[in-house]
C-alpha cells in the first residue's frame, strides 16, 4: 500500500476536521483513512463515540487514539481485512507499530493523557468551553495541534518503511 500524501496538508485536513465538531481522535482517523484511501465507513466510527471518553476528564490523547485506530485498520487491510484474531498476519506488525507510536509521543510530548497534556479536566463543561474557546483562537499553532500533527507525521513515517 503507498501512502504519497503531504503531511502537512493532512495536518491541516485534520486541524478543520476538528473546527468543524469532531474530536482530535475522528479528525485524525479520517484524514489517514482518506490518505490511504481506506473507506471512512464504518470504519471512521470506530472513534465517534470518543467525546464521551474526553467528557470523563480522563483519557489518552485524542490523536493517539486515532491514529492507534489507523494503525489496526491499517494493518488489518494489508492482511486482507483477514480476522484480527491473536495469530493474525498482520497482528505482530499493528502491536509494534502502535508500541513505537506511544513510546514516541511520551518521548516527543511527556504524557499520553489529555488532562495532562492539556492542563484542562475536560470533565467539568464549564472548563471544556473555556479550553475550546482558547483552542479555536490559537489556532494551528495550539499544542493540541502539534500532537495530531505528530501522530499524522509519525503514521506517514511508518508507511514509508520499507
Amino acid at each position: 500500500m503507498t501512502f504519497a500524501h503531504d503531511a502537512d496538508a493532512l495536518w491541516r485536513e485534520a486541524v478543520e476536521g476538528v473546527g468543524a465538531g469532531w474530536t482530535c481522535a475522528e479528525a485524525t482517523l479520517h484524514a489517514l483513512l482518506r490518505a490511504a484511501d481506506l473507506d471512512t465507513a464504518p470504519v471512521g466510527w470506530a472513534a465517534a463515540g470518543y467525546r464521551g471518553a474526553i467528557c470523563s476528564g480522563r483519557t489518552i490523547c485524542g490523536a493517539l487514539y486515532g491514529a492507534t485506530v489507523f494503525l489496526g485498520v491499517l494493518w488489518g487491510a494489508c492482511a486482507d481485512g483477514g480476522d484480527a484474531a491473536p495469530d493474525a498476519p498482520g497482528r505482530p506488525a499493528a502491536v509494534d507499530d502502535v508500541s513505537a507510536l506511544f513510546a514516541g509521543f511520551l518521548d516527543a510530548f511527556g504524557a499520553t493523557e489529555c488532562a495532562t497534556l492539556t492542563g484542562v479536566d475536560l470533565g467539568d463543561p464549564d472548563a471544556r468551553a473555556a479550553f475550546l474557546s482558547r483552542y479555536y483562537a490559537a489556532g494551528l499553532d495550539h499544542p493540541c495541534n502539534q500532537q495530531i500533527s505528530w501522530a499524522i507525521r509519525f503514521c506517514l513515517e511508518r508507511l514509508a518503511a520499507p
